[in-house]
């Protein structure tokens, strides 16, 4: 269904940019005509073709019902790594004809195992892009808030543990290094990275390391995004050594 669904949509001379289970995302036309009634339009022509096209191979009526869910004016999809493809339901969008809502699905802003700080910076700077605006004094904020220590109650990092510490033999992840250092674990761990390795939060010790955070939550969400809009996190965050003396 999803497949022929596909076919017949580029025959009409629109572009299907993705693909997944039970859903297609096609590129509209930017030809003056409302977006909504292109979509609703396409959705209407696919529930037809379906229904004639079941009842003449199968003599069957057709329950199948195809519907608009959403209509983006902005829309962003990451690529997998080293490939021009986008990475599977992973993406964000402006949702409503007027680009009222800001609609995230599998990134780092909705996963619980990056720090509150990523989460919030990804949504931020999505927004920023989506509207256009110069995104060069989001990034110095988060990344001088970071080195400042004034973020330091939104680092910790939460983590579950899916099975008892002694079964954790080879290639132990901080999480477990963290719960080690505590007395009873619970099933979550939280814990920040420091210049001592990871510490849980209830017993840490050593200074954050806070260029960790740079590296590990801020620069990959802005690198997934940036060259998009031909920017590099490096270059705009370069020369902020001064900023901080």
């Amino acid at each position: 269904i999803i497949r022929t669904s596909r076919q017949w949509i580029e025959e009409q001379g629109f572009r299907v940019i993705y693909g997944d289970t039970d859903s297609l995302f096609v590129l509209l036309r930017d030809d003056g005509q409302p977006l909504e009634r292109q979509a609703l339009d396409l959705v209407a022509g696919l529930n037809n073709r379906w229904t004639q096209t079941i009842e003449k191979e199968y003599r069957l009526h057709s329950f199948l019902e195809i519907e608009l869910e959403t209509l983006f004016t902005k829309f962003f999809m990451p690529r997998i790594r080293g490939r021009d493809t986008g990475s599977k339901k992973r993406y964000a969008g402006l949702a409503g004809t007027g680009g009222q809502s800001l609609v995230i699905k599998g990134l780092e802003a909705v996963r619980s195992d990056w720090t509150e700080l990523a989460r919030s910076f990804q949504r931020e700077l999505l927004e920023a892009v989506f509207r256009e605006q110069d995104v060069a004094p989001l990034i110095r904020r988060y990344t001088g808030l970071v080195r400042s220590g004034e973020a330091r109650p939104r680092l910790v990092y939460r983590k579950r543990l899916r099975q008892p510490i002694s079964a954790y033999r080879k290639n132990i992840p901080p999480h477990v290094k963290a719960a080690r250092q505590l007395d009873e674990p619970g099933a979550e761990i939280r814990y920040y990275m420091t210049t001592a390795g990871p510490q849980p939060v209830e017993k840490h010790t050593a200074p954050l390391d806070y260029e960790h955070y740079i590296e590990r939550q801020i620069k990959p969400v802005a690198d997934a995004i940036l060259p998009f809009i031909g920017l590099d996190f490096d270059a705009l965050i370069g020369g902020q050594g001064d900023f901080f003396q």
